[in-house]
């Protein structure tokens, strides 16, 4: 339910929907947008178009709700900049064709020169590679759960089917190349009936073929046309998971209602997950129900603080 509600307001932060603004004393807070942008009113459009499709009763535009939305908001936005309304969607001729960049930019950082050397030789970097792990470990976890209950891939203890599978940081880190891990933004596939790695190899393909063509797509990178996609998305699992929380059980409750609303205005899970379990431990202790608490989750507090502290210090 916390990746969901972090999914919508990511879509309504990008497309500028929900604004942070900053006052007079330095005081930064969070408000509705400029509704007098036409980018921002083309973004409201495709969420309502999302929303409308998907509650249609014909199968296509169920299945084809995302794609239809934000085909639709990227051609009208095409057609109102044309007309001179500046800030919607437009091709990026700019750009150049081929955007692949050369290997040696790409693979082996890491080990070049005496870059791993000094790493190793400062203290500091240790704290930091604590920090990385310990949020990279919560930020996949609490993904996969969320994306594949929504896959149907957990089993009857609550656990992942297959995701001791998992090893695509392992192999890409060491390497210098993009972290091979889930993304919240993972779920728009399955929403539209992902459910094997075959889904994943398409995006790949796909994304590979982008690269040289990357002007002609370039209308798909602006906010206002993805937005709808992680709205939907996101309210989605939130409708799925937000039953499964006992609210009846206070110490359950609290905690996850100061969970799902963390992990969205710290805009991190590893945050919320980490606030949760600390905020569970203390008040089930302080319930005298110490005997109910899984011990992991006493190792798991600890480390959090910890975690907090590194992140406060260095």
């Amino acid at each position: 339910a916390g990746l969901g509600f972090f999914i919508c307001f990511v879509g309504l932060r990008n497309s500028g929907i929900i604004s942070l603004t900053t006052n007079s004393t330095g005081i930064a807070s969070i408000g509705l947008g400029d509704l007098s942008n036409p980018s921002i009113l083309l973004a409201l459009l495709g969420i309502i178009l999302v929303f409308v499709f998907s509650s249609l009763k014909l199968k296509f535009f169920k299945r084809f709700s995302i794609l239809l939305s934000m085909l639709t908001v990227a051609l009208l936005g095409l057609i109102l900049g044309w007309c001179g309304i500046e800030g919607l969607p437009k091709f990026d001729f700019d750009q150049d064709w081929i955007a692949v960049t050369s290997i040696d930019k790409v693979f082996g950082q890491l080990f070049s020169g005496s870059n791993f050397i000094n790493v190793l030789k400062n203290p500091k970097s240790y704290a930091l590679i604590f920090v990385l792990i310990f949020v990279h470990l919560f930020d996949t976890t609490a993904t996969l759960l969320a994306v594949g209950k929504d896959a149907g891939f957990i089993n009857e203890k609550g656990e992942l089917d297959g995701g001791e599978k998992a090893i695509g940081s392992v192999i890409c880190a060491p390497i210098g190349t993009s972290t091979v891990t889930p993304f919240s933004e993972s779920s728009i596939g399955i929403e539209v009936g992902g459910r094997t790695g075959l889904t994943s190899i398409v995006a790949a393909f796909l994304f590979i073929i982008s690269l040289f063509i990357y002007p002609l797509l370039s209308i798909f990178s602006f906010s206002c046309v993805t937005a709808m996609a992680l709205v939907y998305v996101g309210s989605s699992i939130v409708i799925h998971n937000l039953n499964d929380i006992n609210w009846k059980d206070p110490a359950i409750g609290v905690c996850a209602f100061i969970t799902v609303i963390m992990i969205t205005l710290t805009y991190s899970l590893s945050s919320g997950i980490g606030f949760g379990i600390i905020i569970y431990v203390v008040i089930m202790l302080a319930s005298s129900r110490a005997k109910e608490i899984n011990p992991i989750l006493y190792i798991l507090a600890l480390l959090f603080v910890i975690n907090f502290t590194i992140n406060a210090l260095i």
